[in-house]
């Protein structure tokens, strides 16, 4: 619960035309979901101007506003009350949730990476949950919006607040980590993603290790995957307590002793503790070995975590699993992709034993690669090669060069190329038959979910 005053110590700032006492239970920065008694924040984004709609706020009943100061004139006449003149609302509102942070005393907890980010912070908040009072990030909500709409739901008994954070450039986890203020933070991995925004990877690497800036200059510790030299090596130049996990023996924390039983894949760590999650995507076994050393750091014994992770669910578009009525089995992997994940959904979709009688991959154009991106896609080809794929299929103008890499190489029997999900559905209509198994794989934006929807129908 919040006053005026709660808003006049964060935002720095006097309410115009004060009608209160006032208590504010929640926030809103999208008047389709307000509700009365709420704060309206109107928000500048790129598409949408937030001022446009603070009559609408009004209307339904919002209690307090957050305005621009250049914007004040223009809809002054609204007569609006208990407003705050700010000089950027979007700045204001992750200023506010700093606040009510600080106000809470949490202890606050960091996941990025290129990818891996939202199953490595569900894992994690499982075993938090079984020592602390846990808030986390829902979803994706890891922008300078999604973060501070997760803080702002913080209440009294929270005691971790477990927040991903994302970045498409530059200074964007620099700027999430100061409203956050975290005192351990986990890098999961770094590939070539978002590359339009950083230009480069070396950019990439420098972006996620803002988070090694932050924790070093507030004494906190850095989690990050040792098997990646690159992130390890980079990590080190931090003046950060530096833990380590992975696959190789010069880890802190050492996955190793992998065993499939059944639908469980069983590991140990450390050579000691014994764990099991129930997944096929084996790079999740490295999502899951970050989050028990996230959680285990924060104070939750690696006793009290062992055994088999019985509530663990894929989130929707990772690497979930449909079988069809036609006997058809479908995995889902297309929330997103970069070069990294397409080849770790490969990787594992390849060694998934009984799996089908055919493996057929569907791979759609990765987005956002800049200037590397016919390189990437090509490379994304050639690695296809040895993995014992039967016929490979791409949707979109870039993903073409997937396929004539894949050509090239020899990687596949069978290589088709298509320009929209709806001419691959008609093909794999007439092509497919019980018994086979089917990869979808692409960015977000490439709705290869209409593949998946079309093939149920």
């Amino acid at each position: 619960m919040l006053e005026l005053e709660d808003f006049e110590l964060a935002l720095a700032s006097k309410p115009v035309e004060v009608r209160g006492p006032v208590s504010i239970e929640r926030i809103s920065i999208d008047t389709r979901t307000l509700s009365a008694g709420d704060a309206f924040f109107a928000i500048r984004g790129r598409n949408l101007d937030g001022h446009r709609f603070v009559n609408q706020a009004r209307e339904k009943g919002a209690s307090a506003f957050v305005v621009e100061k250049r914007s004040w004139e223009e809809i002054k006449p609204v007569s609006l009350h208990n407003v705050f003149l700010v000089d950027d609302t979007t700045v204001a509102f992750g200023e506010l949730a700093r606040y009510v942070r600080r106000k809470c005393g949490v202890k606050s907890l960091a996941v990025t990476g290129s990818c891996g980010k939202t199953t490595t912070k569900q894992i994690a908040e499982f075993f938090l949950r079984r020592r602390f009072q846990v808030l986390a990030t829902e979803g994706n909500l890891n922008n300078q919006f999604g973060l501070p709409l997760t803080i702002l739901k913080l209440r009294p008994g929270h005691e971790i607040l477990l927040a991903e954070i994302g970045a498409s450039r530059p200074g964007d986890i620099a700027y999430l980590s100061e409203i956050l203020e975290p005192s351990v933070g986990l890098v999961t991995n770094v590939y070539p993603a978002h590359l339009e925004g950083f230009g480069s990877l070396a950019k990439v690497y420098e972006t996620k290790l803002e988070l090694a800036a932050y924790l070093e200059k507030n004494g906190g510790t850095l989690i990050v995957n040792g098997d990646n030299p690159e992130l390890a090596k980079r990590a080190r130049a931090f003046g950060v307590k530096l833990v380590t996990f992975g696959r190789e023996k010069r880890n802190d924390y050492v996955l190793n002793q992998e065993v499939r039983d059944g639908e469980i894949a069983r590991f140990k760590l450390n050579g000691r503790y014994g764990f099991g999650l129930r997944t096929h995507a084996q790079f999740n076994a490295d999502n899951f070995t970050g989050a028990l050393v996230l959680a285990h750091v924060a104070g939750v014994p690696l006793e009290q975590m062992e055994g088999v992770l019985e509530e663990f669910q894929p989130v929707p578009g990772r690497f979930e699993k449909h079988v069809l009525g036609s006997g058809v089995c479908v995995i889902h992997d297309a929330y997103n992709a970069n070069p990294g994940s397409m080849i770790q959904a490969l990787t594992s979709f390849a060694g998934w034993e009984n799996l089908g009688n055919r493996r057929i991959t569907v791979l759609s154009d990765m987005m956002e690669l800049g200037a590397e991106s016919e390189t990437l896609h090509r490379r994304v080809g050639t690695q296809l090669k040895g993995l014992g794929i039967d016929l490979l299929v791409t949707v979109g103008a870039k993903a073409r060069g997937i396929a004539e890499a894949a050509r090239e190489a020899g990687a596949c029997p069978e290589i088709t190329s298509f320009d929209t999900n709806s001419e691959a559905v008609s093909f794999l209509a007439s092509s497919l038959r019980a018994g086979d198994a089917v990869l979808l794989k692409g960015s977000r934006s490439t709705n290869l979910e209409e593949i998946l929807n079309a093939l149920k129908s």
